[in-house]
């Protein structure tokens, strides 16, 4: 029996599995009934858990999973709602922008840093992008704070605060953003390769600079998949120092980067 004709008798009948995608669509369309526009969400829910999964491990380490996927899922309510079939687009690639944005939109709620904080920060940032050009190496703790007229732990104070706070969309003047560069590179997709080589040799370049102490609890950390207590007896430091240490090689890495926020 055709689609249509079924759910013009009773449309909780249908078998889901033997129809198209298209006359699902199909049948959405011309009815915005809510019963189908839930098995819209349960068929391509797949879409949020991979948008998820391609989240920088720095956002899923801040971010509770289901935080990110219920974003997810509320962009992909307003995917379904708004495509419209039969124009080209498919809507893979159209709800993967909406799940996308809805996710950024409530990283962005949990950025809790106020305006003093943001621009201290800024200003550590721009210390360490010009002091890495000018000495050809990442510029200690006490070299930042000497440029920015701070004493070391107010530098290392700033760091730590900002390092919590998730502004994680914005891009260098390459047009590359933080977490596109450290998105999990397992699940990259075909037609991103080229985007995905340029950032990672724009990653690569920016570890070079790194402190030899940075480098190693990087690689233990994402080439060996280390936790952090393994990486603490490995390097022969408290938890809590890996930890500190991690969160600022993420603003390092940003600022040699030339991430703006």
């Amino acid at each position: 029996m055709n689609l249509l004709k079924a759910y013009s008798k009773n449309y909780k009948t249908i078998d889901y599995t033997k129809e198209s995608e298209e006359s699902i669509w199909n049948i959405y369309v011309k009815s915005r009934d809510k019963d189908i526009h839930e098995k819209l969400v349960e068929m391509y829910l797949p879409l949020v858990l991979k948008q998820v999964s391609r989240m920088s491990i720095r956002v899923r380490q801040n971010v509770e999973k289901e935080e990110l996927i219920g974003a997810g899922v509320m962009g992909l309510h307003n995917a379904i709602m708004a495509y419209k079939p039969g124009q080209g687009t498919q809507f893979s690639t159209f709800a993967s922008l909406r799940i996308k944005g809805s996710i950024i939109d409530e990283l962005r709620k949990q950025d809790h840093l106020t305006r003093n904080q943001r621009k201290q920060y800024k200003t550590i940032c721009q210390a360490i992008f010009e002091l890495t050009n000018k000495l050809g190496r990442c510029p200690t703790l006490e070299e930042v704070g000497a440029e920015t007229n701070l004493k070391e732990t107010e530098v290392q104070s700033f760091i730590g605060m900002a390092s919590n706070a998730l502004s994680i969309d914005s891009k260098n003047s390459q047009g590359v953003s933080y977490t596109e560069v450290i998105e999990d590179e397992k699940t990259e997709e075909p037609w991103k390769n080229a985007d995905l080589k340029l950032n990672l040799e724009t990653m690569r370049g920016a570890f070079k600079l790194l402190p030899q102490r940075d480098q190693q609890l990087l690689y233990l950390r994402h080439y060996k998949d280390l936790r952090t207590k393994e990486i603490a007896q490995v390097m022969n430091i408290s938890e809590g120092r890996v930890s500190q240490i991690y969160k600022e090689i993420i603003v390092k890495l940003r600022s040699i980067m030339n991430v703006e926020d």
